[in-house]
């Protein structure tokens, strides 16, 4: 069920840079954070359940990840550039621009250091970043043990808690890579306990609603709250959710609506600028309900472009399931209470 779930997300991050209502629209940073904290659970679980820590195992995670990453993003970035050419200077995203220099080019192309410019081809890129960050990190440190994990959790909460203790500005609670090992390292630690813990049929739209009314509760109220109570509330919200979404299957459409989900999250910004520039659409309601369509309609030609081509091979780099020492301990322990009963 997580595809609905990134599905979802990838609106709201969409909802979030073309409608910017008074007082401001932040739901899309509530989501981001939402998908970082998704990232480092399934990473998690690829690496413990398919790929392992040997040195085969990570070199065809890490191949996987590349192709997973890369590929939709120079594809948008392919067919973003002739728009830059003709409006190389736009009102919804400002630092949506051609590069300037050679090394803008390597940090649009490569995403290192891409959070320090200005200029990106595609503006979501600087969060593309973070993630590849964390996939490595992940795959070489923290998702092997779950003590290691544990230590990783402690010190990104300990962290954290000294940012607000100390006031630390917004900015730095948000973009950069320290802060963002909180939500990978409360995802990891959901991975290692998930099978240890029940979830009620109810907990799922329970916690659901309770997410929903935080951000239209925080949007209501001033603004300083937002971005403390509210923004890690949304944190401990969101691991309720992705928590209660381990225990249920996916299907088709869960599937299908998944794999857009990306695709939606790289293409909006620029369409919306295509769409800015054709009809005058401001932020705001008209862009965004002019821009949905096409950003709805997208994710079916990047698949038929690049993730059908895309498949076979990635399929083929990606291990059969096969149990790491962690699951087949978990599987052995099973056993023996049983034999115990």
């Amino acid at each position: 069920m997580f595809g609905i779930f990134r599905y979802v997300l990838a609106l709201a991050v969409a909802f979030d840079h073309l409608w910017p209502f008074a007082g401001g629209n932040n739901i899309g940073n509530f989501a981001v954070f939402a998908f970082y904290m998704l990232s480092g659970y399934l990473m998690t679980l690829v690496l413990n359940e398919k790929y392992g820590f040997d040195l085969v195992g990570l070199t065809k995670y890490f191949v996987n990840r590349f192709f997973r990453i890369y590929p939709p993003l120079i594809f948008v970035g392919f067919l973003t550039l002739p728009l830059l050419w003709f409006i190389p200077v736009n009102d919804i995203s400002p630092g949506m621009k051609w590069p300037a220099t050679a090394y803008d080019w390597f940090k649009n192309i490569t995403l290192f250091d891409i959070r320090t410019t200005d200029i990106r081809v595609v503006p979501v890129s600087w969060s593309l970043f973070v993630e590849v960050f964390y996939y490595i990190a992940i795959g070489l440190v923290f998702a092997r043990r779950r003590w290691i994990t544990i230590a990783w959790f402690a010190a990104s909460l300990l962290y954290t808690g000294y940012m607000l203790y100390t006031g630390t500005a917004w900015y730095f609670r948000y973009f950069t890579i320290p802060a963002s090992s909180l939500p990978f390292s409360m995802g990891a630690i959901l991975y290692f306990y998930k099978d240890r813990i029940s979830a009620p049929s109810w907990l799922l739209p329970v916690a659901a609603s309770a997410l929903a009314f935080n951000y239209v509760y925080w949007h209501i109220v001033p603004p300083p709250g937002r971005f403390m109570t509210g923004f890690y509330l949304n944190l401990a919200l969101t691991s309720v959710i992705i928590f209660a979404l381990s225990k249920r299957k996916s299907g088709y459409y869960d599937q299908l609506l998944g794999d857009h989900a990306y695709a939606i999250f790289l293409c909006h910004i620029g369409l919306a600028v295509a769409v800015n520039a054709l009809t005058g659409a401001a932020h705001g309601p008209m862009l965004f309900f002019a821009t949905l369509p096409f950003v709805l309609l997208y994710p079916f030609l990047s698949t038929y472009l690049i993730e059908r081509n895309l498949k076979p091979l990635r399929d083929r780099i990606r291990p059969a399931s096969s149990p790491s020492p962690i699951s087949q301990g978990r599987v052995f322990r099973r056993q023996r209470q049983g034999l115990r009963a």
